[in-house]
């Protein structure tokens, strides 16, 4: 399987840039080799992402915060061409997302590890040629919204835990961060939520 790791640099206010080496080898200690193609721009995920499917790689692994993983699954198809349909590249392609941003919107909203090992070992598990019940690898026309079933994940974690989508931005959290004369996240699922490396 060919792989290849769409890397936002800038993610984490530059943290990413820092852990990168350490990341990058828990990805191939996990999946084998993997190439590197690190963002430079705004909008170069989507292109590195269609160069890596036209390329032929088999499995995009989106490395960054919110954004990267917006224009990563967006590299899947051609820029849109107004009144016309959406085209895809590189059928049968799989995308994985590394969460490591900031904000993690896109974690807490599916309640997904913060650990970058538990991470790393989701997408093994889910990579193309493996057989597993609980894959993150999935193609970006089939995604589907999956519950967190995890026994770490915040809904099990944290009594306080909703998916109502009534908070301030629009994403699931604990009432401990929802209210409004406390802006402490609790440490049974906030911390949780965050990327540790």
């Amino acid at each position: 399987m060919r792989a290849r790791a769409i890397v936002n640099p800038n993610s984490s206010r530059g943290r990413l840039a820092r852990a990168w080496p350490e990341v990058h080898a828990r990805l191939e200690a996990a999946l084998g080799p993997v190439e590197v193609a690190f963002t430079d721009a705004p909008m170069a995920a989507a292109r590195l992402t269609r160069e890596a499917l036209r390329d032929g790689v088999e499995l995009v692994i989106a490395c960054g915060g919110d954004g990267t993983n917006n224009e990563v699954v967006n590299g899947f198809f051609e820029p849109p061409v107004p009144g016309g349909p959406d085209v895809r590249v590189g059928e049968g392609a799989a995308l994985s997302i590394l969460m490591l941003g900031t904000g993690g919107d896109f974690r807490k909203t599916f309640g997904a590890a913060g650990e970058v090992d538990a991470q790393v070992r989701r997408i093994a598990e889910g990579s193309p040629g493996r057989s597993t019940s609980a894959a993150s690898t999935t193609s970006p026309t089939t995604a589907r919204r999956r519950p967190a079933t995890s026994s770490t994940s915040p809904a099990s974690a944290c009594p306080g835990w909703s998916t109502a989508r009534s908070t301030r931005r629009g994403s699931p959290s604990c009432s401990a961060a929802r209210s409004p004369t406390s802006r402490r996240p609790c440490a049974a699922c906030c911390a949780t939520a965050r990327p540790r490396w």
